[in-house]
């Protein structure tokens, strides 16, 4: 089979956007062909370490998602305004922090890997662990300079942050606000579980040909 035929068939499993992630492969795959080619062994074990550290917060996020599906008996018990704030804590946040944020990372190194020059607090980033301390505002404004804003389009730094630090108002018919602005959390979420399990997809159908 294909890598597009492939594609197309883990996209339709996962309810995902075809074309976003057949545009998403073009810019990815000859970034990871580089850094496969210049770094060999090297880059290929941190994809390996990756992949076990995306593994570990998967299995967290379906843990969580029991959760919610299990709170989900006792919904009705629950005003609106309390289903708003366990979604912002136990589907909104996970997927920012884990799955999204583990992909950029990856993202990250492998633009690094090519060249690309990453500067944070004056500190020139050139290894996972000082990636790993960037903040996610200063990831996404790499990101955007470098022509990826398929990516950068999902998510708003500065919307994480208030979640984050709980300053954000939810109304009593759960509607969530930040800064006096409506946030349509449940599409925002998708948009990043979305581009997130994209950018997975990718990487697993690239080194899907060594496996062969």
């Amino acid at each position: 089979m294909s890598d597009e035929d492939l594609l197309r068939k883990w996209c339709d499993k996962q309810e995902l956007d075809y074309t976003l992630a057949r545009d998403l492969k073009e810019k990815y795959f000859p970034l990871l062909e580089k850094a496969h080619k210049r770094f060999g062994d090297a880059f290929d074990k941190y994809f390996h370490e990756h992949r076990l550290g995306t593994d570990i917060r998967l299995d967290n996020i379906k843990t969580l998602v029991l959760l919610v599906e299990k709170l989900g008996a006792v919904r009705q018990k629950l005003s609106l305004k309390e289903q708003a704030v366990i979604f912002l804590s136990l589907q909104y946040l996970p997927i920012v922090e884990g799955a999204f944020s583990s992909e950029i990372n990856f993202l990250i190194y492998t633009l690094i890997v090519n060249g690309y020059d990453f500067e944070w607090s004056g500190e020139k980033v050139n290894s996972v662990t000082t990636i790993e301390k960037a903040s996610l505002s200063e990831k996404i404004k790499f990101l955007e300079n470098n022509g990826f804003e398929i990516i950068t389009a999902k998510c708003d730094p500065k919307l994480r942050n208030s979640i984050a630090h709980l300053f954000y108002k939810v109304k009593d018919n759960g509607k969530i606000y930040v800064n006096g602005v409506e946030k349509d959390i449940s599409l925002i979420h998708r948009n990043l579980r979305d581009i997130s399990f994209t950018m997975h997809l990718i990487r697993r159908l690239y080194y899907r040909r060594f496996r062969q």
